[in-house]
């Protein structure tokens, strides 16, 4: 595994802190003054994918940056599971620093 491929794979990695709770590893090394958003979009799908059950594909994201992030910082996602239908599963995601 190339060491890009290895970064991203740890990215993507979330902590299961609880039910539907997770924790990913801050974004770093960037040179952006705030947390990189495709890193915050990666991990917060990562979570929403967590919470459904395996064969089902996303077929829309919606996002609204509130603020920027601290870079470094951990980022916790809490999932809110709106709806689970018979083809579609609806979440919703916020992302959180201290």
């Amino acid at each position: 595994m190339t060491n890009a491929l290895s970064e991203l794979v740890n990215i993507l990695t979330l902590a299961k802190i609880g039910d539907d709770l997770y924790l990913g590893v801050g974004s770093k090394n960037d040179g952006a003054d705030a947390t990189y958003g495709g890193h915050l979009l990666g991990q917060a799908t990562k979570a929403a994918i967590e919470t459904v059950e395996s064969g089902r594909d996303i077929h829309s994201l919606h996002a609204y940056f509130l603020s920027g992030g601290t870079p470094g910082e951990s980022i916790t996602y809490l999932v809110e599971r709106l709806r689970d239908g018979r083809s579609f599963c609806s979440r919703r995601v916020v992302a959180m620093q201290k």
